[in-house]
């Protein structure tokens, strides 16, 4: 068998096209593996910085991709993410939003339940810039008995402040 000059091109030709196949189903593959790796890292990053001391489990649901989470879902359904996700996984589901993971919960009992608790069952925290907007000493940031002493105080001053002006009284704060 003996190849001419013509029939050399198009064996090389041939061997071109299959040669960028190749590359393009290797590239196409080695993404598909990063993208499972990655996907597999990010749910082992929560199993294992989860809090042992808490014996309660984790809400169902689904922490979305590296980084961004569900972020892109959330953006692109709007108001029906959330919805989509109480149908999904029920009144309480955990989620991962604007880069921070977040349980989301619903439902009046649901919602009873952590108000009641509040600082013993969970805490609540405001972004950091409205922390440092606000300081570390408002009433905002104040937990706990702290938090309950500035709210009476600060309460007391208005309920005095009140009925000053409905009895047509001058105060002076």
């Amino acid at each position: 068998f003996v190849l001419q000059h013509g029939d050399w091109r198009m064996f090389l030709e041939g061997f071109e096209l299959v040669s960028a196949v190749a590359t393009v189903t290797a590239c196409l593959v080695s993404m598909m593996l990063l993208a499972a790796v990655s996907r597999q890292l990010w749910q082992f990053r929560w199993t294992v910085t989860r809090d042992r001391s808490c014996s309660l489990p984790i809400p169902k649901g689904s922490m979305g991709l590296p980084v961004i989470g569900e972020t892109f879902h959330w953006l692109v359904e709007g108001s029906s993410f959330h919805s989509s996700r109480r149908e999904k996984y029920g009144n309480v589901f955990k989620t991962h939003l604007l880069g921070r993971p977040l349980i989301r919960v619903t439902g009046s009992e649901n919602v009873r339940k952590i108000l009641m608790g509040e600082h013993t069952l969970v805490s609540s925290q405001w972004p950091r810039s409205t922390r440092m907007l606000l300081g570390s000493t408002s009433l905002i940031n104040s937990i706990g008995d702290i938090h309950r002493h500035k709210r009476k105080v600060g309460y007391s001053k208005k309920t005095t402040a009140a009925c000053a002006l409905l009895k047509g009284h001058d105060l002076l704060l």
